[in-house]
């Protein structure tokens, strides 16, 4: 059985060493299904996010902060979800589109809330933005479908109104995006 978290965050910036992390959205793939998923909301404090970033993912901070949990109340609903979905042995592996971004401002949640991410993380991850730029140099994606929403119009992934730019929404579809780019290569997981 292959089981991994997809996993997307919405942030306040792009640089996880300042900017805050405002969502991070977790979709448990298990052999080509999406089996369980959760996004939390986060609110630190103070925030610090740039304009630029809060108009592509549309979060509204006022209404934001209504839903929010503190950073010390997210990092427990959060753990509690993947340790729920994987067990307490840690090593979970995570997927993602632009993975290493992703990991920044997890890292980033996880050293704000003072808990250990390597202990529930395994280091290896599956960046399938760059596993997108191997389909497309063998020929089985075209050039356009290198970007995120060039690779899910591709495939046929679509999000419901108000989910594009939502850590959940990504997350989901990036599952999805994982199971039809495994279909493409006449391999199976075991």
């Amino acid at each position: 059985m292959a089981r991994f978290l997809v996993t997307d965050t919405e942030t306040g910036g792009t640089d996880p060493l300042v900017h805050s992390i405002l969502s991070v959205g977790g979709a448990v793939w298990e052999d080509g299904k999406i089996v369980a998923e959760k996004e939390v909301l986060i609110l630190e404090s103070p925030l610090i996010v740039q304009p630029e970033a809060l108009a592509k993912n549309g979060i509204n901070l006022v209404e934001h902060a209504k839903k929010a949990l503190s950073v010390a109340k997210a990092i427990i609903e959060f753990k509690a979800f993947v340790q729920i979905e994987f067990g307490f042995d840690g090593n979970v592996p995570l997927v993602g589109w632009n993975l290493p971004f992703d990991v920044g401002f997890l890292k980033r949640f996880f050293r704000l809330a003072e808990a250990d991410y390597d202990k529930l993380f395994s280091h290896r991850i599956m960046d399938l933005a760059s596993v997108a730029q191997l389909l497309s140099l063998r020929g089985l994606i075209p050039p356009s479908a290198k970007s995120s929403d060039g690779v899910f119009k591709h495939f046929g992934i679509t999000f419901a109104k108000g989910e594009r730019h939502t850590a959940l929404g990504d997350a989901w579809a990036t599952g999805h995006l994982l199971t039809k780019m495994l279909d493409l290569l006449p391999i199976t997981l075991g």
